[in-house]
């Protein structure tokens, strides 16, 4: 092959000029790395988890659609709302959200197994806690009104 033949080959391997075959087999795309049908977890759920000093808490926490993403919102008590952001990946919800910590403001986040159940299963910790990690239970009631 004479010199300028193999540039030409090089430049359309450069440019990502292959054929559709090679194309497809090199294409990523989003949908391919989620499940194929992903359970609706958008809802209402009794909270039960424990305090850093081994108490016991319930609460109300809903879990909204926002696009691709989830707005939480837990409701533990007397206290403020607290509001998070989620991503799901597979079988699991990532969130964070900020939180009063006895040195002033911290950071939180949690990670939720998505059970067949109608539960959520997690662990959850903060920055400027004290560094412990516990665990809280998302227990499915109703759908959003």
């Amino acid at each position: 092959m004479s010199p300028q033949i193999l540039l030409a080959v090089g430049l359309l391997f450069v440019n990502g000029n292959h054929s559709p075959k090679e194309k497809e087999s090199r294409v990523f795309s989003e949908s391919a790395l989620q499940s194929p049908v992903e359970k609706d977890i958008t809802g209402v759920y009794l909270c039960e988890g424990e305090n850093p000093n081994g108490g016991k808490y319930q609460g109300i926490v809903t879990i909204e659609r926002n696009g691709r993403s989830y707005v939480i919102t837990w409701v533990i008590g007397r206290a403020q709302p607290v509001i998070g952001v989620g991503v799901r990946n597979s079988g699991v919800l990532s969130t964070s959200y900020v939180v009063r910590v006895p040195q002033g403001i911290g950071v939180a986040v949690a990670a939720y197994k998505i059970e067949g159940d109608g539960k959520l299963t997690g662990r959850f910790t903060e920055l400027g806690g004290d560094g412990s990690i516990r665990t809280e239970t998302l227990t499915y009631k109703q759908r959003l009104k």
